[in-house]
C-alpha cells in the first residue's frame, strides 16, 4: 500500500542545551514569558512519549516528535474548555494527536450519536492517532447488562472502523481485563491507564499511561495511520438510508434492523407523528452498498480465512499480497471464533471483504422440513445479525459443500428452499447473494432449479489443478488462476478458489496453508463516501473556536493551558440533524 509521509516542514529541532526563549502569547491583554527546555534523551522513535490534554503551555515543552491524547468528551458534553483552539494548534505545529471519547452511553442511539461525532472530528481535524473509546463509564454502569455493555461498545468499534479509523478501547487496566474477559472484546487496539504496579491485561495495547501519568508508545501509531490511509472521510460510508410507504409501521422497520424505535426516532430527531409515506430516516446500524463492481480483463487475487488461520496472521503481508478477503462469519448459529477480529484487521489494514457461512442444516439433522425450513431462515438471520456496522463490499456466501454425495444431504425440495430463502433476505438487507461449492456439487444444485443459477448468485467454484486432495506445499507466487472454470460458460463463476495449499501468504495457521482465490470482479467501492451533510451536528458550547474577550486574564489561560474540563450538562441543547 502507498505510503503517506509526512510534510517536511516541521519546527527547527532546539539542541538538548539549549534554552528557548518563548514570548507574549497575547491573550487577554497579558504578555506570557515561557522557557521551553527539550527532553534530555532522545527518543527511539517518532511519537514515542504523549502527553494528554495539552495546551499551550504545555505543548512548549513538547518535542515535535511527541504526541497529544485528547479527551473530547462525547456527543453529550457542554463543552470541553478550547478545545478547537487545542486541536488547530497542535496541527498547525505539526504535533501528532488523538481523541478518546468519553462515553456514558446507556443506548444504542448513545453510542452512534458518539460515533458521529467521532465522525465530525475525523472530517474537520487531522487525527494522525486513533480515535479510542473510554469504556470505563460504560462498563462499571450498574443499569446495564453484560450483553448490553458488550453490544454498545462494539457498536462504536465497529462503525467506527467501518468509516475507515484507527479505532480502539480506552479504560483503565482493570476495566479493560473486564471487557476482554467479559465482553469477548479482543479484535482492536487499547490505549491503558494503569491503576496498579503490574499491568494484568494481555491484550493488544500500544500506548499506555503509567502511575506517574506519563504516557508511552511502542510503536509509531501514527505512520501507521498514515500508511494505511485512516483517519480521513474518505473512508467515510453511508447508513442505510429507509424510505417509510404508506401504511408502514415504525415497529416493522426496527424490528428488521435490531434497534428500537425510540432509538431510531431520537437518532434521527423524530417523533412518531412526523412519520408518513415517503419520509426517509437513516438506521445507524446498517451500511448502505454503493456503486457497481467492476468488471476486470485479468483476475485480481485475494483469499479466504477463518478460525483456522487463528490470530496470529501477518496483516501486513495479507494487506500486500491480497485485493481482497472472504472471511468465514458462521457455520449455522455458530459464530466464527475469530470473524470478529478478522473483520477488524480488514478495517484497519483497508482490505475489502465478504463473508460466507458454512451451511450446517439437512436433512439428517433437521427432524422434517418444516424445521428444516425454520433452520434455513434462523441461520440466514443470524448471518446479518453479524454484519450489523460492517463494510461488507464483496458478497455474502452460503458455504454448500458436505463430505460425500451431496444428494445424501440435500433433496432437491429442499435446495429449492434454501436457495430461495438465501438469496430473498440477502437481497433484501441490501446484500449480494453467493454460493460456494465444488464443480460436482454445483452441478447437482443447478439440476434441482428451474433457473441459471449465476443468474440470482454471484458463483464461487473451488477447483483447478493445483486444488489437491492431499495437503501440498506451494509457494504462493506459483499458484495461478483456475481459467477452465473461470472461463466455462456451465458455472459461470466469477470467482474461483483454485488452492488450499499456498504457503508463506501470511496465514498464521501452523502449516501455513491458505486457500487462496481469484475473481474477475472488483467489489471494492470508491464512491462509498457520504456528503459531509450527513453527519450529524451537536450543538456544544466551547467547542468551537471563538475570540477571547479582551482582559479575560491570565487566570483564564493557565486553566485552557492545563486542559481543564468542563462538567457535563446533559441535554442541555437540543440536537439536530443535518
Amino acid at each position: 500500500m502507498e505510503h503517506r509521509k509526512k510534510s517536511s516542514s516541521k519546527k527547527v529541532k532546539v539542541p538538548k542545551t539549549a534554552i528557548a526563549l518563548i514570548s507574549t502569547l497575547g491573550i487577554g491583554g497579558t504578555g506570557a514569558l515561557v522557557l521551553k527546555k527539550s527532553y534530555e534523551t532522545k527518543n527511539d522513535f517518532e511519537n514515542q512519549n504523549g502527553r494528554e490534554n495539552s495546551w499551550f503551555f504545555q505543548s512548549l515543552l513538547m518535542d515535535e516528535d511527541d504526541f497529544v491524547i485528547l479527551d473530547v468528551g462525547d456527543h453529550n458534553t457542554f463543552g470541553v474548555l478550547l478545545q478547537g483552539k487545542k486541536m488547530n494548534y497542535l496541527q498547525e505545529h505539526r504535533i501528532s494527536f488523538g481523541i478518546v471519547i468519553t462515553s456514558d452511553a446507556k443506548n444504542e442511539r448513545d453510542i452512534y450519536d458518539d460515533v458521529e461525532y467521532a465522525k465530525g472530528l475525523v472530517r474537520d481535524y487531522r487525527l494522525e492517532m486513533p480515535v479510542y473509546l473510554n469504556i470505563d463509564s460504560i462498563i462499571t454502569n450498574d443499569q446495564l447488562n453484560n450483553e448490553m455493555k458488550t453490544k454498545i461498545i462494539r457498536d462504536f468499534l465497529d462503525k467506527c472502523s467501518a468509516n475507515g479509523m484507527y479505532v480502539g478501547i480506552s479504560g483503565t487496566d482493570t476495566n479493560l481485563c473486564r471487557v476482554k474477559n467479559n465482553c469477548g472484546i479482543t479484535g482492536y487496539d487499547a490505549y491503558l491507564i494503569q491503576d496498579s504496579e503490574i499491568i494484568q491485561y494481555d491484550g493488544v495495547y500500544h500506548l499506555y499511561r503509567d502511575l506517574k501519568g506519563r504516557i508511552h508508545a511502542d510503536s509509531n501509531l501514527a505512520e501507521v495511520i498514515h500508511s494505511r490511509s485512516l483517519n480521513t472521510d474518505s473512508r467515510f460510508c453511508a447508513d442505510v438510508s429507509y424510505v417509510m410507504e404508506e401504511g408502514e409501521d415504525i415497529t416493522d422497520v426496527a424490528l428488521q434492523y435490531g434497534m428500537s424505535v425510540s432509538e431510531i426516532l431520537s437518532f434521527n430527531g423524530l417523533k412518531r407523528r412526523d412519520l408518513e409515506a415517503g419520509t426517509t430516516i437513516r438506521i445507524p446500524c446498517a451500511i448502505a452498498t454503493t456503486g457497481k463492481p467492476k468488471q476486470l480483463d485479468e483476475p485480481i487475487r485475494g483469499c479466504d480465512i477463518s478460525y483456522a488461520q487463528g490470530k496470529d496472521s501477518d496483516w501486513e503481508a495479507l494487506a500486500e499480497n491480497f485485493e481482497f478477503i472472504i472471511l468465514k462469519c458462521s457455520e449455522g448459529m455458530s459464530k466464527d471464533d475469530c470473524f470478529d477480529y478478522n473483520s477488524a484487521k480488514c478495517g484497519q489494514y483497508g482490505i475489502p471483504y465478504g463473508v460466507y457461512c458454512f451451511n450446517a442444516y439437512h436433512h439428517k439433522n433437521c427432524d422434517d422440513m418444516e424445521m428444516f425450513e425454520k433452520k434455513q431462515e434462523d441461520q440466514v438471520r443470524f448471518v446479518l445479525s453479524l454484519l450489523e456496522n460492517k463494510k461488507v463490499e464483496y458478497p455474502v456466501y452460503l458455504d454448500v459443500e458436505f463430505n460425500g454425495d451431496i444428494s445424501e444431504y440435500l433433496t432437491p425440495e429442499e435446495v429449492q428452499i434454501m436457495l430461495d430463502n438465501w438469496a430473498q433476505k440477502i437481497t433484501e438487507a441490501g446484500y449480494t447473494p453467493a454460493i460456494y461449492c465444488n464443480q460436482s456439487e454445483f452441478r447437482y444444485l443447478q439440476s434441482c432449479v428451474d433457473y441459471d443459477l449465476s443468474d440470482v448468485f454471484k458463483i464461487w467454484i473451488a477447483g483447478g489443478e493445483q486444488y489437491y486432495s492431499d495437503h501440498r506445499d506451494i509457494e504462493l507466487e506459483d499458484v495461478h488462476p483456475s481459467y477452465g472454470i473461470l472461463e466455462s460458460d456451465e458455472f459461470g463463476a466469477e470467482m474461483v478458489q483454485s488452492t488450499s495449499s499456498a504457503i508463506n501468504a501470511g496465514a498464521g495457521n501452523g502449516e501455513g496453508h491458505l486457500d487462496i482465490d481469484f475473481s474477475f470482479t472488483d467489489y471494492s467501492q470508491e464512491d462509498y463516501i457520504t456528503s459531509t451533510a450527513d453527519i450529524k451536528e451537536f450543538n456544544r458550547f466551547l467547542d468551537r473556536d471563538f475570540a477571547m474577550p479582551a482582559g479575560a486574564g491570565t487566570s483564564l489561560v493557565l486553566l485552557a493551558s492545563l486542559g481543564i474540563v468542563l462538567g457535563k450538562i446533559k441535554n442541555a441543547r437540543k440536537r439536530k440533524v443535518r
